[in-house]
């Protein structure tokens, strides 16, 4: 019998680490270690819809992780630190 193995790390590995080593765990898929949180995210959403409330996180918060999302981007592509107030794409934006 011949046995074939292949180095695959775990899409969404869990390492639970502790004073004598570490124990890995791992979802197969995306949505089985997400899932509930997204569900949950929805109920809410619509839950503010239905009652008349602004949903949170709101467009502020969105806005807030776009301007993370862009600074870690330039911060790859710059090899350096990048400041959440050296995102000017954004904030000019804001003023339209």
């Amino acid at each position: 019998m011949v046995q074939l193995v292949v180095q695959a790390e775990p899409k969404t590995p869990l390492r639970h680490y502790h004073k004598d080593g570490y124990k890995l765990d791992h979802y197969h898929f995306f949505m089985d270690r997400f899932g509930p949180a997204f569900r949950a995210e929805l109920e809410g959403f619509f839950n503010a819809i239905a009652n008349g409330n602004p949903p949170s996180p709101g467009s502020k918060d969105a806005l807030e992780s776009l301007k993370i999302a862009l600074a870690a981007t330039r911060s790859l592509k710059e090899s350096r630190s990048v400041k959440l107030t050296e995102i000017e794409e954004i904030n000019s934006n804001e003023q339209r």
